[in-house]
């Protein structure tokens, strides 16, 4: 998780740079909740995860929430956010 979270802070932090970098991390982002809709789809087939979930918009809620307790973790500079969206939040979403 370091490696990763650092650098999602520091794609999130130059997000304010310029038009050119914002449409870039909007792609980042679009292909990664693209890429977890489609496992969700596949769980959803497998009958690991219920079909009354929208892939696409749960897709969604957790990239928001990791981005959420990455930024939060950021500022308390602890790891603690992070580990509670994987304990807390992301079982129940799954649910």
């Amino acid at each position: 998780y370091p490696l990763r979270r650092q650098r999602q802070m520091c794609i999130r932090d130059r997000s304010n740079g310029s038009e050119q970098t914002r449409k870039r991390l909007a792609d980042v982002l679009a292909r990664w909740e693209g890429l977890l809709a489609s496992c969700l789809r596949e769980a959803q087939q497998r009958r690991e995860l219920s079909e009354t979930h929208d892939a696409e918009a749960l897709a969604s809620v957790i990239v928001e929430g990791w981005e959420g307790a990455v930024m939060r973790g950021k500022v308390l500079r602890d790891g603690a956010p992070l580990q509670r969206f994987v304990s807390m939040v992301l079982p129940r979403l799954l649910e």
